[in-house]
């Protein structure tokens, strides 16, 4: 009887702990152990006790001493890379991108291993450096080995077109190059019996202490940003544009949902610019994510220029299938673009101009026809970007890699 196939997944943080890089691992490594491989995750912090994939792979994991900073990436890729040298040789490690330059311990465990080794490309390092605000010497001093590391893998997994074509550019062949795009949390997987239009009716239970922290009886028209703030994202452009439409009377709310960073990054601009129709939500618990993504009536997604072809905003995926229409301020090239022109899911605004921003908001608050259209298109791509749809696609490619001599 032939063994089952085997696979590890590298990264540096795994469901529960926050962060979108572990949300897709929990559930791509689930889908391979439902479709019968052996599977093991190497990560920091995340215990067994706590995750409830522990039953269905195998999850190992270090302590990580460290925060979200050079040394603490450099801790965990040593720790990382030493889990998976002790680790049991696998037919294919997969690595991703937190921390940066991780396709490195992957380059080393397949040399020492003799697995085949999977580059699952979330963010593009050593290019990301300098928009995050690190010293651009990083960046040249780590072009080399990141370049030689990406030729080195038996095949790269990209979640945009745009990343795609920047690695190309970089001498790596196209053919060992596949796009499969992210996909937005199962949760929010959408029901063709309820109601399509319009915001849901009622909201989850929550404590007493947060009632209506979702829901207010005003109804508002919602604009919403939930996820991470960084120097990626151009939040400033968003915040001037709240400014604008606030000197004329509306109906218009603007909610951020993010964590207590990014919070106090917008308490600080609402301060200074004296905003006066915004919200702030905490993080809240995966269940209630379904219902709060579709609390709003527009979702703001936003990515810095210099971040083209480097990062692809995983919140639009939600705003898909929250069945909302999204206005996207960023480069018109990038990945988010292109899927909102294809479906006419959305508006696409350029980086830096509030006034184009604010009136794009402004157009679907005054046109139902406008709203509409752009939703039907949301839930159009929505049926695009199934989850399942992209864990078949990921574990056939990986059933042809086994395949190949």
């Amino acid at each position: 009887m032939r063994n089952k196939p085997s696979i590890l997944f590298i990264n540096r943080v795994l469901y529960p702990e926050k962060g979108e890089t572990g949300r897709v691992l929990r559930d791509l490594s689930a889908a391979f152990a439902e479709d019968g491989w052996d599977v093991t995750v190497l990560s920091l912090h995340t215990t067994k006790k706590d995750n409830p994939l522990s039953e269905k792979i195998t999850i190992k994991t270090a302590k990580a001493f460290f925060g979200k900073n050079l040394f603490g990436y450099m801790w965990a890729w040593i720790r990382l890379l030493v889990l998976a040298l002790f680790h049991p040789r696998t037919d294919i490690v997969v690595t991703m991108t937190d921390p940066p330059l991780l396709i490195v311990v992957g380059n080393i465990v397949s040399m020492f291993k003799g697995s085949r080794h999977v580059h699952w490309c979330q963010d593009l390092y050593p290019d990301l450096f300098p928009v995050l605000g690190y010293p651009k010497i990083l960046k040249t001093l780590t072009h080399w080995i990141s370049v030689r590391a990406l030729k080195k893998c038996d095949k790269i997994v990209v979640i945009g077109r745009c990343m795609a074509r920047k690695i190309v550019n970089k001498g790596v062949p196209a053919h060992g190059i596949t796009v499969i795009p992210n996909w937005y949390n199962p949760v929010q997987k959408r029901d063709d019996s309820e109601q399509k239009k319009g915001k849901p009716k009622t909201a989850i239970k929550l404590p007493k202490d947060e009632k209506d922290v979702i829901f207010d009886e005003t109804q508002k028209f919602r604009v919403l940003y939930a996820g991470t703030i960084g120097a990626a994202h151009t939040i400033h452009t968003f915040l001037k544009a709240i400014k604008n439409i606030q000197e004329t009377p509306s109906d218009i709310e603007f909610v951020f949902i993010g964590d207590k960073r990014a919070h106090d990054l917008i308490l600080k601009s609402k301060n200074e610019m004296g905003l006066h129709n915004i919200r702030l939500i905490p993080y809240q618990p995966e269940a209630a994510l379904k219902t709060l993504m579709e609390s709003g009536d527009v979702h703001i997604i936003s990515l810095d220029s210099k971040a083209e072809g480097l990062m692809v905003p995983s919140k639009f995926y939600s705003s898909l299938a929250a069945g909302r229409p999204s206005i996207f301020i960023g480069p018109k090239n990038a990945e988010v673009s292109k899927v909102i022109r294809d479906f006419e899911c959305g508006t696409v605004v350029p980086p830096n101009d509030d006034q184009v921003l604010a009136k794009a908001i402004q157009a679907y608050r005054k046109s139902e026809k406008r709203w509409f259209k752009h939703q039907e298109g949301a839930i159009e791509a929505a049926r695009r970007f199934l989850p399942e749809q992209s864990w078949q696609v990921w574990i056939q490619r990986m059933h042809d890699l086994m395949r190949q001599p």
